[in-house]
Formats: structure tokens, sequence, C-alpha cells
């Protein structure tokens, strides 16, 4: 038997977030061959991942990534609050966020996605985390993209648990041909004001009372910001995701 050596077991619980007494048996059972230990311990991952996947899982985060005029939100449940804390599930929802903004809405396609620098996609990242380091069952639930054609795309993140996830997140594209930076502030009160009232479409929140100053309506909030800004100020679109919240392609 080849002798295992401390750094060939760190080594490979980087790649893998495996304990060390995990990396250190694969490693024996594979003679010392990094590469073979690696997917042995995925495989087993996923083995495990595979068997928690009818135990409910209500809990975990929705992240956001904004890249120029995109941005995108991503659903993520794990089966407690706990997990969807830790750094391994905060990093896997960061990154699943950013790659929605390339695969849009459609969950199957970003699940068969390639996860950057680990060699497997989403759905077998995803899978290796649940049965790994996070032992819960985990689930890409929804993905969303939302696009402005100039201006910027702004973002509100609620409760918390890491920048830029929380248990509520809100997009809102904002259409003008001003500067991006000049809309963060009008942007960011009306993504606030998507999170707070969840409004059905854009006819309906420009009638809704502004969640910043109840005196006045979105629309007017948007006129005064189009003369403080000295150009139209528009909002074209929004996304909102509640953790959790009912759904109608659920299941």
């Amino acid at each position: 038997m080849s002798e295992i050596s401390a750094s060939d077991v760190m080594a490979l619980r980087q790649k893998t977030g495996a304990g060390v007494v995990q990396c250190r048996n694969a490693l024996q059972a594979c003679n010392g061959d990094v590469a073979r230990a690696e997917e042995q311990l995925r495989a087993e991952s996923r083995e495990r991942a595979g068997a928690k996947m009818g135990r409910e899982a209500g809990e975990g985060g929705i992240a956001l990534a904004i890249d120029g005029l995109r941005g995108a939100l991503v659903e993520i449940n794990t089966e407690t609050d706990f997990a969807a804390r830790t750094k391994e599930f905060c990093a896997l929802a960061r990154d699943v966020a950013e790659l929605a903004l390339e695969q849009g809405g459609d969950v199957n396609a970003l699940l068969s996605a390639n996860y950057p620098g680990a060699g497997v996609n989403v759905k077998e990242q995803i899978q290796e985390i649940a049965g790994g380091t996070i032992r819960e069952n985990l689930r890409l639930r929804r993905s969303g993209v939302l696009r402005a054609s100039s201006g910027a795309v702004v973002g509100y993140v609620h409760n918390k648990i890491n920048d830029d996830i929380g248990r509520l997140a809100a997009l809102v594209a904002v259409e003008s041909s001003a500067p991006p930076e000049s809309l963060a502030t009008i942007g960011k009160q009306l993504a606030m004001h998507v999170a707070a009232n969840a409004p059905r479409n854009v006819e309906e929140m420009a009638n809704q009372d502004f969640v910043m100053n109840a005196k006045i309506s979105v629309a007017k909030a948007l006129g005064d910001a189009s003369g403080d800004i000295g150009a139209e100020v528009q909002l074209s679109g929004f996304l909102r995701f509640a953790l959790a919240e009912p759904i109608d392609d659920d299941s």
C-alpha cells in the first residue's frame, strides 16, 4: 500500500470538501492515486445526495447576480436555515446565480451548465455538496433573468444571509439614457418597493404608493427622479423571488 502523505490528504480535502478521515480512507483505497480518490469521494457524495432527495427542503436562499444590463435570481433550497448560512452553500448560490445570467430562467439548462473549476455540471456539483459538506437535500428550485435595453438593472436583497443572498430579493430594469451610476439610488428604491409590495405588473406598480414616500405614487417618484437626473427614467420590468413562496410550476 502506498504511503499517504498529509499534503495529499489536505489537497484532496480542498478539492472535495470531505473530512480528513474520509480523504485518507479514499486515498488508501485508491493506493494513493489522488485523481481516483477524488472521483470516489465525489461519487459517494452524489450517492448520499440521492438518498436525501425525498426529504423536505423548505429553507435556503435567493441569490442575486448583476452584470451590466442583465440581472439574475436563483432560489436554492436546503432543509435547514443553518445549512443555508454555511460558506459552502453561499459560494454555490453565488456561482449558480452568475451562471444563470447566461442560462436565463431555464432550470434544466442551468443544471446542465458546466460548474466553474469543478469538472462537473451544476446538478452534479449540487449533489456533491449536498452529500458531502452540507449533508442535506439541496434543490435548485427556480431561476429568472431580467434585462434592460439601456440604463441599468438594479437589485435589492432583504433578510440577508450573506452578500447578495437573502430570503427575498428583487431586480428592476430602469431604462434611461443617463449613466448607470446615476440610476443607483432610484433603482434600489424601486427594487425595495417591489420587495415590499409584490406588485403583479409594472402598470399596477406605477399606481401604488411609493414605499419611500407614501404621499406620492411610483409614477410620480419616477417623474421626480427624471427631473433630478436630467434624463427620463422609466421602469420596464421587475423580478421578485421570496423563499419557498408558492409558484405555478413547483414540484
